[in-house]
């Protein structure tokens, strides 16, 4: 596994003294206001499929350049739900071998689907 380049956007949150995924902001950010956590939600829905998808390309044709670039995009999306998911992203971008990075992606799907359902379920409740 190769060292985990870092998004130049989390360095910037971090010079500021943010975390580079703050989820407490976010839940703070949207407390008392549905249509805040549903515009997240949906964005979440809209953005992680097509990153996946994504991924899944990149570790088809060996491109480990495209895998990382791809899993930096679906960590932006993901951080608002939580850091934990964000650990599970940055093993995709550490791998050198697109054997080991497709093992990583089929552990962040499982914990995705999840999610997914949670959310699916939220919006649809409103």
């Amino acid at each position: 596994m190769k060292p985990v380049r870092h998004n130049p956007r989390d360095s910037e949150r971090e010079a500021k003294g943010e975390k580079a995924c703050d989820s407490k902001r976010t839940m703070e950010m949207i407390r008392g206001n549905p249509s805040r956590f549903e515009e997240i939600a949906e964005m979440f829905l809209r953005t992680v499929p097509k990153s996946l998808d994504e991924i899944d390309k990149g570790i088809a044709a060996g491109d480990m350049r495209a895998v990382e670039h791809a899993a930096q995009t679906l960590k932006d999306s993901i951080c608002n739900l939580g850091e934990g998911l964000t650990y599970e992203v940055e093993q995709i971008i550490g791998e050198e071998v697109a054997e080991q990075a497709a093992n990583s992606l089929s552990n962040l799907r499982t914990q995705l689907n999840l999610i997914e359902k949670v959310l699916c379920g939220s919006i649809q409740e409103k």
